[in-house]
């Protein structure tokens, strides 16, 4: 933390990294913090997100957890996607997205909505590229049994 956050909430100079962020979801969601049911469960309460809704290549009933951010500078989301696979099992992984800008945006609502749109389509091409990598290691293991 480079800032202290006053109680309106306004802070811009506060800092974490992608990994960071990584760091978290993955302790989150291995049970590796305080509290990491109630984060979950706060986290999974229906919303807006930039990761799933509007994601169309990926599967109805993902599990969503997810915290969004936005200012005049940046807009994000971060959280763990939950997939059902063929094969009935669920599949997590984390999503970070972050789309940051040096000047403040003119058209706020303009700016927030494409870039979001950014977000979901990055999130549409990380989970196609993960099904195509699974399925590809599924037929290779296949393969070399038969």
């Amino acid at each position: 933390m480079v800032e202290y956050i006053p109680t309106n909430g306004r802070t811009y100079l506060n800092k974490a990294s992608i990994h960071d962020y990584n760091r978290f979801l993955y302790a989150l969601w291995k049970d590796e913090i305080p509290r990491a049911g109630e984060i979950r469960r706060l986290m999974a309460l229906p919303g807006a997100d930039r990761i799933y809704t509007g994601a169309k290549a990926l599967p109805k009933g993902t599990e969503v957890y997810n915290k969004t951010g936005s200012t005049a500078h940046l807009c994000g989301d971060m959280g763990i996607l939950n997939v059902e696979g063929p094969d009935g099992k669920r599949y997590p992984y984390t999503i970070i997205g972050i789309i940051e800008k040096q000047q403040p945006a003119r058209n706020y609502s303009a700016w927030i909505r494409s870039r979001g749109d950014v977000i979901r389509n990055v999130s549409n091409i990380v989970y196609k590229g993960i099904t195509q990598h699974h399925t590809q290691t599924q037929t290779q293991t296949l393969a070399g049994v038969m």
